[in-house]
């Protein structure tokens, strides 16, 4: 009996799938002019200015909600990925993702800031790997 990693068999793991969606929400969401950035709040620059702002919590309950982990999430991306247009950075993450074989959430956020923008190349809107 032959046993296939998820690698191989080119799926995203269901953590995966989650961080993937919620980025994509937060893109969306953040392009609508939904969610603050940094810059907005503070009158000087800061390191993490073009950071989403993150709202606070009470609970537990609260600092898990998926509006919060979507904030946490996107902000965990690199700059350069933060600019790509939504079909597009679907089609980056959802690679990237398959490639990264993450089995808890917390693997996949991490995972998001290893994202290398050399890696792919966009030419007459069709997406390619230039490396793996």
């Amino acid at each position: 009996m032959v046993v296939l990693q998820k690698k191989e068999l080119n799926i995203l793991t269901l953590p995966s799938l989650y961080v993937l969606q919620i980025v994509l929400y937060a893109k969306k969401v953040h392009d609508e002019g939904g969610f603050q950035l940094n810059e907005n709040t503070h009158n000087h620059n800061t390191r993490g200015k073009n950071n989403l702002s993150m709202q606070y919590f009470r609970t537990e309950h609260g600092k898990k909600a998926p509006i919060n982990a979507a904030r946490l999430a996107f902000n965990r991306l690199p700059e350069h990925c933060r600019q790509i247009e939504g079909h597009t950075l679907k089609k980056v993450l959802s690679n990237f993702l398959k490639k990264q074989v993450c089995y808890t959430i917390n693997e996949a956020l991490e995972s998001l800031a290893l994202i290398n923008p050399n890696n792919y190349k966009l030419i007459n809107n069709t997406l390619y790997t230039i490396q793996d």
